[in-house]
């Protein structure tokens, strides 16, 4: 079986299982960032919103960043 033959929906569970078993795994305090969330599209978001839903049970600080979008007159 190819990824390519794999639903979306399982490629971003098992993605975000294996982002996750490797976040849980370190020992080590770490700092995690995401710059310019204001361009995350819906699939990244629900990942990153998955990956900070384990961030309690880790000595982890996460920093995301982003700029509201400015439409011009």
């Amino acid at each position: 079986m190819s990824a390519a033959d794999i639903d979306p929906d399982a490629r971003r569970r098992r993605l975000t299982a294996l982002v996750n078993a490797a976040y849980l795994a370190r020992s080590t305090p770490s700092v995690y960032v995401i710059e310019n969330a204001q361009w995350i599209d819906h699939v990244s978001e629900s990942l990153v919103a998955d990956f900070l839903s384990v961030v309690p049970q880790t000595q982890s600080l996460v920093l995301i960043t982003h700029r509201p979008i400015t439409v011009a007159r």
